[in-house]
């Protein structure tokens, strides 16, 4: 186990490779919070877990490649590493907690593992550069915020495994051209303001439910042209 923030603002640190610990199996909490030099990262296969806010802040970093068995990516664990551009979650990542990507504003691309069933509250709140995006078929709940201002979305399908949707989950999402439920009737819940503000939609097949959640209020100047219904 990595200690409890171990290389706590350590500044000047570049990159890390790991890969000899073959014995390490946790990072702990801010083990790398705000190293704000660190570029890169290896991480051996050994390791299960992955602590809050590890690397929260680091700023630098572009590249890393995440353990296969790695089961979820834990509150804050990337939250404003605002280079890191593309990542892939490894296949046992089932859960993705509150505010894991939160501020990684040059993330254009990430792959989600098709066992994923949550995600939390603001995961990728202000991704400001996330244009590309699948979610996997088994997925359950997509929390409050969870795409909030991810400016740079263009389109979004949205599984039949889906049953809610929280609040203000795509608002401010300014570039959404479509939404497209692959089936609308099995979505039991979307809160309110979930599409809020969504200037550019202009196709959405919402299920009844959602008007009564109010998930539309807001885009009173730019209704889509084809809401169906």
């Amino acid at each position: 186990m990595s200690a409890f923030g171990a290389f706590h603002r350590f500044v000047h640190l570049i990159s890390v490779d790991l890969s000899n610990t073959t014995c390490l199996t946790t990072i702990d909490q801010y083990a790398f919070f705000s190293c704000t030099s660190l570029t890169s990262l290896t991480i051996p296969d050994s390791v299960l877990y992955i602590n809050c806010f590890a690397f929260y802040g680091c700023s630098s970093l572009t590249n890393i490649a995440l353990p296969n068995l790695l089961t979820s990516v834990e509150m804050g664990t990337f939250t404003f590493c605002v280079s890191l551009v593309t990542l892939t979650l490894p296949r046992s990542v089932t859960q993705i907690d509150t505010n894991a990507f939160s501020g990684c504003a040059a993330l254009t691309h990430i792959k989600l593992p098709n066992n994923l069933y949550t995600l939390e509250d603001f995961v990728f709140y202000t991704c400001t550069s996330l244009t590309d995006l699948t979610l996997p078929r088994g997925l359950r709940m997509i929390g409050d915020h969870a795409f909030a201002y991810c400016s740079s979305l263009r389109h979004i399908a949205i599984p039949p495994t889906v049953l809610e949707i929280g609040k203000h989950a795509f608002c401010g999402c300014t570039s959404l051209h479509t939404v497209l439920f692959e089936d609308p009737n099995t979505c039991k819940s979307i809160g309110a303001y979930a599409f809020h503000d969504c200037s550019s939609l202009v196709e959405i097949n919402l299920p009844p439910i959602a008007l009564r959640e109010s998930a539309l209020r807001g885009c009173a100047l730019h209704q889509p042209k084809r809401l169906r219904i």
